[in-house]
């Protein structure tokens, strides 16, 4: 009864529960019905929720990913585009239509950061990236379909004492912020 309960998704499975590696870092699902894995040292797992028995579903679909295989966080935009945070390659735009991707990183782009390991949309709109060397940063939504889009620093972020970020949340008004200093609430409306 236990297994028509619960089905386990690791890399001691056979296909199809079979991931390439058990260090699951998160998990986000999109509007077609796929959960899209983030692993450490597996990269990008697909996982196909519209199948009567969901499965592993990332060689079947043959979408074009990044070989990144460290991935910190997904978060999923209003456009239906993936944003993947990553351990050292940059902040990665999958298209909504998967077709292709873009690594947004030090060299090429205004990010200044390698690590944006936590990312949060605001109501679907303006994406916030936190990371453990450069603090906040964040993309308004206006920007999010350009080929380059703009990361911004205000002033209020820049003269943030902690650039250690852990996580974001967002309510109301406020950007809540974790890190190695405690816990800090900005107003996002106000910067």
């Amino acid at each position: 009864l236990l297994t028509e309960t619960i089905r386990r998704f690791d890399d001691r499975q056979d296909p199809p529960l079979k991931l390439s590696t058990n260090g699951v870092t998160t998990i986000e699902k999109d509007s077609k019905g796929l959960l899209w894995i983030g692993t450490f040292g597996g990269g990008l797992e697909i996982i196909d929720t519209n199948l009567k028995e969901p499965e592993v579903a990332t060689s079947r679909l043959g979408f074009k990913l990044p070989p990144e295989p460290i991935i910190l966080d997904i978060e999923i935009d209003i456009y239906g585009q993936i944003w993947i945070g990553t351990l050292s390659s940059g902040l990665v735009r999958l298209n909504a239509d998967y077709a292709g991707y873009q690594v947004f990183d030090q060299p090429n782009s205004s990010i200044h950061t390698q690590t944006p390991w936590v990312l949060k949309f605001r109501d679907g709109g303006d994406l916030y990236i936190g990371s453990p060397d450069s603090g906040i940063a964040y993309i308004k939504q206006d920007y999010l379909l350009n080929d380059m889009p703009q990361f911004e620093t205000p002033e209020i972020f820049e003269s943030f004492d902690n650039k250690n970020i852990y996580s974001l949340e967002i309510a109301g008004s406020n950007l809540w912020v974790t890190h190695d200093s405690g816990l800090t609430a900005i107003n996002i409306f106000r910067c």
